[in-house]
């Protein structure tokens, strides 16, 4: 299992963001607030950092901090879909999707769709994580597995 770090800003960060800046540090934020990712610091960016330090109960400048992205959280792609779920996965599907959830469960590798066995301990994982609990491998399901277990 992936384990939350012990405070201090995420690995990505290197540097406080704002309005202008580019890079990939820059992607990762805009992946996380759900802006459009294109690489440069921009007004919707920063408007979507202000709400997160609004929640935060921060002083909302759009700038992503040491404080603000270890809100945001230290694994780049947290929050994110990962690579592994297109589609929606229940009962019987075969979809590519089942044997990355098997290894993320730790539920052997046979059969290669949903079966019985592998629909309960999703709705065991959903259960714990406070998720709709229906045994579907839905986005939501994808996101909370892929944050919580390990790669």
């Amino acid at each position: 299992m992936w384990e939350e770090p012990q405070g201090g800003p995420p690995v990505w960060w290197t540097r406080d963001l704002t309005i202008g800046d580019e890079g990939d540090d820059v992607r990762i934020v805009q992946r996380k607030v759900d802006a459009p990712v294109t690489g440069t610091y921009d007004d919707d960016t920063a408007a979507r950092v202000r709400g997160v330090q609004r929640r935060m109960g921060k002083k909302q400048n759009g700038v992503v901090d040491a404080e603000v992205a270890e809100k945001l959280g230290d694994k780049a792609t947290k929050g994110q879909v990962p690579d592994w779920f297109s589609e929606t996965c229940g009962h019987g599907c075969a979809c590519p999707a089942v044997a990355q959830v098997r290894i993320l469960l730790g539920q052997p590798n046979l059969p290669v769709y949903l079966d019985h066995d592998l629909s309960a301990a999703v709705r065991r994982f959903q259960s714990a994580n406070g998720l709709k609990v229906n045994g579907t491998v839905d986005e939501a399901t994808a996101v909370a597995l892929a944050d919580r277990c390990a790669d």
